[in-house]
Protein backbone atom coordinates (compact mmCIF):
# COMPACT_ATOMS: atom_id res chain seq x y z
CA UNK A 1 0.00 0.00 0.00
CA UNK A 2 1.79 3.69 -1.16
CA UNK A 3 1.98 5.97 1.34
CA UNK A 4 -0.90 8.32 0.98
CA UNK A 5 -3.10 5.48 0.84
CA UNK A 6 -2.02 4.10 4.77
CA UNK A 7 -2.31 7.73 5.67
CA UNK A 8 -5.87 8.13 4.10
CA UNK A 9 -6.98 5.16 5.42
CA UNK A 10 -5.66 6.07 9.00
CA UNK A 11 -6.91 9.26 9.08
CA UNK A 12 -10.80 7.49 8.08
CA UNK A 13 -10.67 4.53 10.73
CA UNK A 14 -9.77 6.89 13.10
CA UNK A 15 -12.27 9.58 11.91
CA UNK A 16 -10.30 12.55 12.49
CA UNK A 17 -11.40 14.53 9.66
CA UNK A 18 -14.74 15.60 8.46
CA UNK A 19 -16.09 16.24 4.92
CA UNK A 20 -15.71 20.24 5.05
CA UNK A 21 -13.48 21.05 7.81
CA UNK A 22 -11.08 23.94 8.32
CA UNK A 23 -7.99 22.82 9.54
CA UNK A 24 -4.74 24.78 10.36
CA UNK A 25 -1.58 22.56 10.16
CA UNK A 26 1.75 23.53 11.60
CA UNK A 27 3.98 23.58 9.35
CA UNK A 28 8.29 24.41 10.70
CA UNK A 29 9.99 23.42 7.31
CA UNK A 30 11.31 20.79 8.47
CA UNK A 31 10.89 17.15 6.46
CA UNK A 32 7.99 15.39 8.22
CA UNK A 33 5.99 18.88 8.36
CA UNK A 34 6.26 18.80 4.61
CA UNK A 35 5.17 15.48 4.51
CA UNK A 36 2.32 16.47 6.43
CA UNK A 37 1.73 19.78 4.26
CA UNK A 38 1.73 17.99 0.93
CA UNK A 39 -0.42 14.93 2.11
CA UNK A 40 -3.00 17.62 3.34
CA UNK A 41 -3.15 19.03 0.43
CA UNK A 42 -3.88 15.31 -1.01
CA UNK A 43 -6.77 14.75 1.26
CA UNK A 44 -8.40 18.13 1.15
CA UNK A 45 -9.26 17.32 -2.48
CA UNK A 46 -11.25 14.31 -1.38
CA UNK A 47 -12.70 15.57 1.47
CA UNK A 48 -13.53 19.38 0.65
CA UNK A 49 -10.49 20.82 3.40
CA UNK A 50 -10.34 24.30 3.93
CA UNK A 51 -6.46 24.51 5.13
CA UNK A 52 -4.63 27.15 6.39
CA UNK A 53 -0.46 26.67 7.58
CA UNK A 54 1.32 28.41 10.54
CA UNK A 55 5.10 28.49 11.05
CA UNK A 56 6.46 29.55 13.88
CA UNK A 57 9.74 31.35 13.94
CA UNK A 58 11.14 30.93 17.75
CA UNK A 59 14.21 32.71 16.84
CA UNK A 60 16.23 30.54 18.02
CA UNK A 61 18.45 30.30 14.94
CA UNK A 62 19.86 32.67 12.26
CA UNK A 63 18.30 30.65 9.47
CA UNK A 64 15.28 30.29 10.87
CA UNK A 65 13.27 33.53 9.61
CA UNK A 66 14.52 32.95 5.68
CA UNK A 67 12.76 28.93 6.61
CA UNK A 68 9.76 30.34 7.87
CA UNK A 69 9.44 32.56 5.04
CA UNK A 70 10.71 29.82 2.43
CA UNK A 71 7.49 27.90 4.17
CA UNK A 72 4.85 30.62 3.29
CA UNK A 73 6.36 30.22 -0.12
CA UNK A 74 5.32 26.06 -0.34
CA UNK A 75 1.77 27.46 1.21
CA UNK A 76 1.22 29.68 -1.76
CA UNK A 77 2.07 26.99 -4.10
CA UNK A 78 -0.54 24.74 -2.90
CA UNK A 79 -2.99 28.15 -2.80
CA UNK A 80 -3.34 27.67 1.22
CA UNK A 81 -3.51 31.14 3.39
CA UNK A 82 -0.60 31.43 5.48
CA UNK A 83 -0.09 32.78 8.51
CA UNK A 84 3.35 33.04 10.45
CA UNK A 85 4.93 35.13 14.01
CA UNK A 86 8.69 35.65 15.08
CA UNK A 87 9.50 35.39 18.49
CA UNK A 88 12.63 36.13 20.82
CA UNK A 89 12.96 33.06 23.41
CA UNK A 90 16.25 34.58 24.64
CA UNK A 91 18.69 32.45 26.33
CA UNK A 92 17.79 29.29 28.30
CA UNK A 93 19.44 26.05 29.47
CA UNK A 94 18.50 23.37 27.02
CA UNK A 95 15.85 21.67 29.17
CA UNK A 96 14.02 25.28 29.50
CA UNK A 97 14.34 26.52 26.12
CA UNK A 98 12.83 23.07 25.37
CA UNK A 99 10.01 23.21 27.30
CA UNK A 100 9.51 27.16 26.43
CA UNK A 101 9.55 26.83 22.59
CA UNK A 102 6.81 24.07 23.05
CA UNK A 103 4.61 26.41 25.08
CA UNK A 104 4.70 29.10 22.58
CA UNK A 105 4.61 27.24 19.42
CA UNK A 106 0.96 25.43 20.81
CA UNK A 107 -0.08 29.14 22.39
CA UNK A 108 0.53 30.81 18.45
CA UNK A 109 -1.80 27.74 16.82
CA UNK A 110 -4.26 28.26 19.14
CA UNK A 111 -4.50 31.84 18.27
CA UNK A 112 -4.03 31.17 14.68
CA UNK A 113 -7.03 28.42 14.84
CA UNK A 114 -9.31 31.12 16.52
CA UNK A 115 -8.26 33.57 14.03
CA UNK A 116 -9.06 31.37 11.25
CA UNK A 117 -11.66 29.77 13.00
CA UNK A 118 -10.23 26.08 12.38
CA UNK A 119 -11.68 23.24 14.50
CA UNK A 120 -8.60 21.37 14.47
CA UNK A 121 -5.16 21.50 14.28
CA UNK A 122 -2.92 18.88 12.25
CA UNK A 123 0.86 19.06 13.44
CA UNK A 124 3.95 16.29 11.89
CA UNK A 125 4.49 13.71 15.08
CA UNK A 126 5.16 10.55 13.64
CA UNK A 127 6.02 6.69 14.85
CA UNK A 128 9.35 7.30 15.51
CA UNK A 129 8.64 10.57 17.89
CA UNK A 130 5.89 8.34 19.85
CA UNK A 131 8.98 5.92 20.39
CA UNK A 132 10.95 8.69 21.62
CA UNK A 133 8.40 10.72 23.68
CA UNK A 134 7.46 6.94 25.81
CA UNK A 135 11.22 6.51 26.54
CA UNK A 136 11.17 10.01 27.70
CA UNK A 137 8.11 10.12 29.55
CA UNK A 138 9.81 6.45 30.87
CA UNK A 139 12.94 8.13 32.25
CA UNK A 140 10.79 10.99 33.95
CA UNK A 141 9.03 8.30 35.81
CA UNK A 142 5.25 9.23 34.59
CA UNK A 143 3.43 5.90 35.19
CA UNK A 144 0.99 4.37 33.13
CA UNK A 145 -0.28 7.44 31.52
CA UNK A 146 3.59 8.36 30.33
CA UNK A 147 3.41 4.95 28.81
CA UNK A 148 0.57 5.55 26.50
CA UNK A 149 2.78 8.65 24.66
CA UNK A 150 1.24 11.39 22.63
CA UNK A 151 -3.02 10.57 21.88
CA UNK A 152 -4.12 10.76 18.62
CA UNK A 153 -6.60 13.41 19.97
CA UNK A 154 -6.69 15.94 21.73
CA UNK A 155 -7.78 19.48 23.15
CA UNK A 156 -5.38 21.91 22.29
CA UNK A 157 -5.12 23.28 25.53
CA UNK A 158 -7.53 22.09 28.72
CA UNK A 159 -11.30 22.64 27.65
CA UNK A 160 -10.78 24.06 24.44
CA UNK A 161 -12.88 23.62 21.37
CA UNK A 162 -10.20 23.46 18.92
CA UNK A 163 -8.67 19.65 18.94
CA UNK A 164 -5.08 19.04 18.08
CA UNK A 165 -4.58 16.25 16.01
CA UNK A 166 -1.57 13.48 14.87
CA UNK A 167 -2.08 12.27 11.67
CA UNK A 168 1.55 11.00 10.98
CA UNK A 169 1.72 8.68 14.07
CA UNK A 170 1.23 5.88 11.76
CA UNK A 171 4.24 6.45 9.83
CA UNK A 172 7.78 6.17 10.74
CA UNK A 173 10.22 8.49 9.85
CA UNK A 174 11.95 6.08 7.18
CA UNK A 175 8.87 6.04 5.47
CA UNK A 176 8.26 9.61 5.44
CA UNK A 177 11.65 10.23 3.97
CA UNK A 178 10.87 7.61 0.81
CA UNK A 179 7.76 9.55 0.45
CA UNK A 180 9.71 12.88 0.07
CA UNK A 181 12.36 11.25 -2.33
CA UNK A 182 9.16 9.94 -4.47
CA UNK A 183 7.60 13.09 -4.84
CA UNK A 184 10.54 15.09 -5.48
CA UNK A 185 9.89 17.39 -2.17
CA UNK A 186 12.63 19.21 -0.62
CA UNK A 187 12.71 19.89 3.04
CA UNK A 188 14.81 22.04 5.30
CA UNK A 189 17.17 20.91 7.86
CA UNK A 190 17.05 22.20 11.59
CA UNK A 191 20.44 21.72 12.79
CA UNK A 192 19.19 21.83 16.53
CA UNK A 193 18.13 18.10 15.86
CA UNK A 194 21.50 16.64 15.99
CA UNK A 195 22.28 18.76 19.17
CA UNK A 196 22.99 16.09 21.85
CA UNK A 197 22.39 18.36 24.30
CA UNK A 198 18.19 18.46 24.15
CA UNK A 199 17.23 15.71 25.99
CA UNK A 200 14.92 13.89 23.01
CA UNK A 201 17.78 14.45 20.95
CA UNK A 202 20.16 12.11 23.43
CA UNK A 203 17.19 9.42 23.24
CA UNK A 204 17.16 9.85 19.08
CA UNK A 205 20.72 9.46 18.25
CA UNK A 206 22.36 7.52 20.76
CA UNK A 207 19.40 5.25 23.22
CA UNK A 208 17.90 3.90 20.83
CA UNK A 209 20.47 3.17 18.46
CA UNK A 210 22.61 1.80 21.47
CA UNK A 211 19.40 -0.63 22.56
CA UNK A 212 19.14 -1.58 18.95
CA UNK A 213 22.94 -2.63 18.69
CA UNK A 214 22.67 -4.17 22.21
CA UNK A 215 19.96 -7.20 21.37
CA UNK A 216 16.69 -5.16 20.89
CA UNK A 217 16.44 -4.21 16.66
CA UNK A 218 12.72 -4.58 17.22
CA UNK A 219 12.90 -1.98 20.31
CA UNK A 220 10.57 0.67 18.53
CA UNK A 221 7.90 -1.96 17.63
CA UNK A 222 8.24 -3.30 21.21
CA UNK A 223 7.71 0.26 22.62
CA UNK A 224 4.76 1.23 20.18
CA UNK A 225 2.99 -2.01 21.08
CA UNK A 226 3.32 -1.09 24.73
CA UNK A 227 1.56 1.68 24.04
CA UNK A 228 -1.37 -0.05 23.46
CA UNK A 229 -1.84 -2.28 26.31
CA UNK A 230 -0.76 1.06 28.37
CA UNK A 231 -3.77 2.36 26.73
CA UNK A 232 -5.85 0.41 27.70
CA UNK A 233 -5.41 -0.03 31.39
CA UNK A 234 -5.14 3.86 31.31
CA UNK A 235 -8.38 4.01 30.17
CA UNK A 236 -9.91 1.53 32.75
CA UNK A 237 -8.38 3.55 35.38
CA UNK A 238 -9.01 7.06 34.57
CA UNK A 239 -13.06 5.50 34.72
CA UNK A 240 -12.09 4.44 37.98
CA UNK A 241 -11.57 7.85 38.72
CA UNK A 242 -13.75 9.59 37.13
CA UNK A 243 -16.65 7.44 39.62
CA UNK A 244 -14.48 8.63 42.74
CA UNK A 245 -14.41 12.21 42.10
CA UNK A 246 -17.81 12.30 41.39
CA UNK A 247 -18.89 10.33 44.16
CA UNK A 248 -16.18 11.63 46.84
CA UNK A 249 -14.44 14.63 45.48
CA UNK A 250 -16.39 18.08 47.33
CA UNK A 251 -16.30 21.84 46.80
CA UNK A 252 -13.69 23.75 49.24
CA UNK A 253 -15.79 23.79 52.32
CA UNK A 254 -18.13 20.95 51.90
CA UNK A 255 -20.10 21.63 55.54
CA UNK A 256 -20.40 25.36 54.66
CA UNK A 257 -21.87 25.30 50.77
CA UNK A 258 -21.83 29.59 51.03
CA UNK A 259 -18.15 29.79 51.99
CA UNK A 260 -17.55 27.54 48.74
CA UNK A 261 -19.47 30.09 46.86
CA UNK A 262 -17.32 33.00 48.12
CA UNK A 263 -14.03 31.42 46.90
CA UNK A 264 -15.89 30.95 43.82
CA UNK A 265 -16.72 34.77 43.55
CA UNK A 266 -13.55 35.88 44.68
CA UNK A 267 -11.57 33.86 42.36
CA UNK A 268 -13.58 33.47 39.39
CA UNK A 269 -13.80 29.99 39.76
CA UNK A 270 -12.99 27.07 42.03
CA UNK A 271 -9.95 27.44 43.90
CA UNK A 272 -9.69 23.97 45.99
CA UNK A 273 -11.29 20.34 46.54
CA UNK A 274 -11.72 18.47 49.44
CA UNK A 275 -12.25 14.91 49.79
CA UNK A 276 -12.86 13.50 53.35
CA UNK A 277 -10.89 11.03 55.06
CA UNK A 278 -13.85 8.20 55.38
CA UNK A 279 -13.62 8.79 51.32
CA UNK A 280 -9.65 8.35 51.35
CA UNK A 281 -9.72 5.09 53.17
CA UNK A 282 -11.57 3.92 50.58
CA UNK A 283 -9.39 5.11 47.37
CA UNK A 284 -6.58 1.94 45.70
CA UNK A 285 -3.23 3.83 46.28
CA UNK A 286 -3.14 2.84 41.97
CA UNK A 287 -5.80 5.79 41.52
CA UNK A 288 -3.76 8.60 43.03
CA UNK A 289 -2.31 9.80 39.99
CA UNK A 290 -5.15 9.39 37.91
CA UNK A 291 -7.40 11.07 40.56
CA UNK A 292 -5.10 13.93 41.01
CA UNK A 293 -5.01 14.27 37.21
CA UNK A 294 -8.76 14.92 37.10
CA UNK A 295 -8.89 17.06 39.75
CA UNK A 296 -6.21 19.32 37.98
CA UNK A 297 -8.53 19.44 34.77
CA UNK A 298 -11.54 20.29 36.50
CA UNK A 299 -9.32 23.67 37.59
CA UNK A 300 -7.78 24.14 33.47
CA UNK A 301 -4.55 23.32 35.20
CA UNK A 302 -2.81 20.17 34.15
CA UNK A 303 0.47 20.03 36.14
CA UNK A 304 3.74 18.16 35.59
CA UNK A 305 3.48 15.58 38.12
CA UNK A 306 6.04 13.04 38.39
CA UNK A 307 6.09 9.91 40.23
CA UNK A 308 7.93 11.12 43.01
CA UNK A 309 4.90 13.44 43.33
CA UNK A 310 2.23 10.70 43.40
CA UNK A 311 4.58 8.93 45.80
CA UNK A 312 4.24 12.24 48.57
CA UNK A 313 0.72 12.08 47.77
CA UNK A 314 0.23 8.64 49.10
CA UNK A 315 2.51 9.38 52.17
CA UNK A 316 0.68 11.98 53.18
CA UNK A 317 -2.85 10.19 53.12
CA UNK A 318 -1.62 7.65 55.61
CA UNK A 319 -0.86 10.35 58.03
CA UNK A 320 -2.44 12.39 60.12
CA UNK A 321 -1.64 15.68 58.83
CA UNK A 322 0.68 17.43 57.09
CA UNK A 323 0.89 19.21 53.83
CA UNK A 324 3.59 18.66 50.46
CA UNK A 325 4.16 21.25 47.93
CA UNK A 326 3.49 20.16 44.23
CA UNK A 327 4.50 21.73 40.64
CA UNK A 328 2.79 25.12 39.96
CA UNK A 329 2.18 25.74 43.38
CA UNK A 330 -0.33 23.55 44.23
CA UNK A 331 -0.16 22.89 47.74
CA UNK A 332 -2.29 19.29 49.41
CA UNK A 333 -3.00 19.90 52.76
CA UNK A 334 -4.12 16.73 55.25
CA UNK A 335 -6.28 17.18 58.38
CA UNK A 336 -7.46 14.68 60.35
CA UNK A 337 -11.07 15.25 59.36
CA UNK A 338 -9.70 15.71 55.21
CA UNK A 339 -7.73 16.04 52.57
CA UNK A 340 -7.71 20.04 50.25
CA UNK A 341 -5.97 20.17 47.20
CA UNK A 342 -5.51 23.90 47.09
CA UNK A 343 -4.66 25.91 43.96
CA UNK A 344 -2.72 29.09 43.54
CA UNK A 345 -4.80 32.81 43.49
CA UNK A 346 -5.50 33.23 39.56
CA UNK A 347 -5.11 36.93 39.86
CA UNK A 348 -4.26 40.08 41.77
CA UNK A 349 -7.38 41.71 44.31
CA UNK A 350 -7.48 45.20 45.61
CA UNK A 351 -7.90 45.42 49.46
CA UNK A 352 -8.22 47.46 51.62
CA UNK A 353 -10.86 48.85 49.78
CA UNK A 354 -13.23 51.63 50.94
CA UNK A 355 -16.89 50.91 50.18
CA UNK A 356 -19.55 53.88 50.60
CA UNK A 357 -22.31 53.37 51.56
CA UNK A 358 -24.97 53.03 49.70
CA UNK A 359 -23.09 51.88 46.57
CA UNK A 360 -20.92 48.99 45.02
CA UNK A 361 -17.53 48.30 44.95
CA UNK A 362 -15.54 45.30 43.63
CA UNK A 363 -11.87 44.56 45.18
CA UNK A 364 -11.98 41.50 42.15
CA UNK A 365 -12.12 41.15 38.91
CA UNK A 366 -14.88 38.86 38.84
CA UNK A 367 -17.25 39.88 42.23
CA UNK A 368 -18.91 42.78 43.77
CA UNK A 369 -20.16 44.08 46.78
CA UNK A 370 -23.61 46.38 46.86
CA UNK A 371 -25.32 47.70 49.98
CA UNK A 372 -29.00 49.55 49.89
CA UNK A 373 -30.28 51.32 52.52
CA UNK A 374 -33.47 50.99 53.86
CA UNK A 375 -35.59 52.17 56.88
CA UNK A 376 -36.57 49.49 58.64
CA UNK A 377 -40.17 50.44 58.52
CA UNK A 378 -40.40 49.24 55.13
CA UNK A 379 -38.00 46.28 55.30
CA UNK A 380 -39.65 42.88 55.81
CA UNK A 381 -37.35 40.94 58.59
CA UNK A 382 -39.41 37.95 58.54
CA UNK A 383 -38.90 37.53 54.66
CA UNK A 384 -35.16 38.54 54.27
CA UNK A 385 -34.48 35.40 57.35
CA UNK A 386 -36.22 33.17 55.38
CA UNK A 387 -34.45 34.05 51.75
CA UNK A 388 -31.07 35.13 53.22
CA UNK A 389 -27.58 33.66 53.77
CA UNK A 390 -24.43 34.32 54.68
CA UNK A 391 -23.29 35.92 51.02
CA UNK A 392 -26.66 38.31 51.16
CA UNK A 393 -27.10 39.87 54.94
CA UNK A 394 -29.20 42.95 57.01
CA UNK A 395 -27.80 45.31 59.43
CA UNK A 396 -28.63 47.57 61.75
CA UNK A 397 -27.08 50.85 60.36
CA UNK A 398 -27.61 53.20 62.84
CA UNK A 399 -24.71 53.27 65.00
CA UNK A 400 -22.82 52.70 62.60
CA UNK A 401 -20.10 54.93 60.92
CA UNK A 402 -19.77 55.08 57.36
CA UNK A 403 -17.69 53.98 54.81
CA UNK A 404 -17.43 50.63 55.22
CA UNK A 405 -14.23 48.73 54.49
CA UNK A 406 -13.44 45.73 52.67
CA UNK A 407 -10.31 43.70 53.76
CA UNK A 408 -8.48 40.79 55.23
CA UNK A 409 -8.27 39.20 58.33
CA UNK A 410 -5.44 39.22 60.89
CA UNK A 411 -4.44 37.16 63.25
CA UNK A 412 -5.56 38.92 65.85
CA UNK A 413 -9.13 39.87 64.77
CA UNK A 414 -11.94 39.10 66.85
CA UNK A 415 -15.75 38.90 66.16
CA UNK A 416 -18.92 37.79 68.00
CA UNK A 417 -21.03 36.22 65.42
CA UNK A 418 -24.85 36.52 65.29
CA UNK A 419 -25.85 33.89 67.73
CA UNK A 420 -22.39 32.78 69.53
CA UNK A 421 -21.96 33.61 73.01
CA UNK A 422 -19.09 35.72 72.78
CA UNK A 423 -15.99 37.17 70.87
CA UNK A 424 -13.72 34.73 69.49
CA UNK A 425 -10.59 35.31 67.42
CA UNK A 426 -11.33 34.67 63.43
CA UNK A 427 -9.09 32.62 62.57
CA UNK A 428 -9.99 30.34 65.29
CA UNK A 429 -14.07 30.14 64.11
CA UNK A 430 -11.92 29.53 60.32
CA UNK A 431 -10.43 26.63 62.18
CA UNK A 432 -13.46 24.97 63.94
CA UNK A 433 -15.29 25.45 60.47
CA UNK A 434 -12.77 23.57 58.76
CA UNK A 435 -11.50 26.26 56.54
CA UNK A 436 -8.49 24.79 54.66
CA UNK A 437 -5.66 26.82 55.93
CA UNK A 438 -4.14 27.90 53.20
CA UNK A 439 -7.56 29.31 51.99
CA UNK A 440 -7.99 30.99 55.18
CA UNK A 441 -5.41 34.24 54.37
CA UNK A 442 -8.14 34.45 51.09
CA UNK A 443 -11.32 34.89 54.02
CA UNK A 444 -12.53 38.91 53.85
CA UNK A 445 -13.60 40.60 56.76
CA UNK A 446 -16.25 43.88 56.65
CA UNK A 447 -15.51 46.81 59.09
CA UNK A 448 -17.21 50.15 59.34
CA UNK A 449 -14.79 53.42 59.46
CA UNK A 450 -14.28 53.05 63.12
CA UNK A 451 -13.16 49.55 62.12
CA UNK A 452 -15.80 47.31 63.88
CA UNK A 453 -16.21 43.92 62.30
CA UNK A 454 -19.84 43.69 60.60
CA UNK A 455 -19.82 40.65 58.05
CA UNK A 456 -17.47 37.99 57.45
CA UNK A 457 -18.88 36.94 53.78
CA UNK A 458 -19.58 33.51 53.23
CA UNK A 459 -19.21 33.27 57.43
CA UNK A 460 -21.64 35.35 58.79
CA UNK A 461 -22.99 38.88 60.85
CA UNK A 462 -21.79 39.73 64.00
CA UNK A 463 -23.52 40.01 66.87
CA UNK A 464 -23.37 43.81 67.67
CA UNK A 465 -24.46 44.62 63.93
CA UNK A 466 -27.86 42.79 64.65
CA UNK A 467 -31.38 43.93 63.57
CA UNK A 468 -33.46 44.60 67.00
CA UNK A 469 -37.30 45.85 67.46
CA UNK A 470 -35.97 49.42 68.24
CA UNK A 471 -33.66 49.61 64.53
CA UNK A 472 -34.54 52.40 62.16
CA UNK A 473 -32.28 52.11 59.83
CA UNK A 474 -30.83 49.02 57.88
CA UNK A 475 -28.34 48.07 54.91
CA UNK A 476 -28.55 45.29 53.20
CA UNK A 477 -25.10 43.77 52.23
CA UNK A 478 -24.36 41.07 49.58
CA UNK A 479 -21.76 39.41 47.51
CA UNK A 480 -22.13 38.66 44.10
CA UNK A 481 -20.54 37.55 40.24
CA UNK A 482 -19.90 40.59 38.10
CA UNK A 483 -21.62 40.00 34.85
Amino acid sequence: MDTYSVFYDFILKNKLLDHKEKILVGVSGGADSIALLDLMAQLSQQLSLEIVVACLDHGIREESQEEARWVGERAAQYGFPFCTKRIELGKESKTALEEKAREARYSFLWETAQRFQASKVAVAHHADDQVETILLHFLKGTGIPGLCGMPLVRSLFPHSTVCLIRPLLCLNKQQILFYLQQKGLSWREDVSNADIRFTRNRIRHKIIPFLEEQGYPKIKESLLHLTQYAKETNDYMRQQAENFYQNHVKECCPERPYLSQFFQLWEGKECAKTILNSSLQELPIALVPYLFYRICYSFQKPSAIRSSHYQRISKLIQEQQGMVEMPDKIEIHKTPSSMTIVFPCSTEHKHPCVWQIPGKVSCSPYSLFEAQCQSAQNFDLDSHRIHSHPLSVAIAADSLEFPFWIRSCSQEDTIQLLGSPGNKKIARILSDLKVPLPLRQRILLVTDNHNRPLWIPGVGISHFARIQEKTKNIVVLSMKKIK
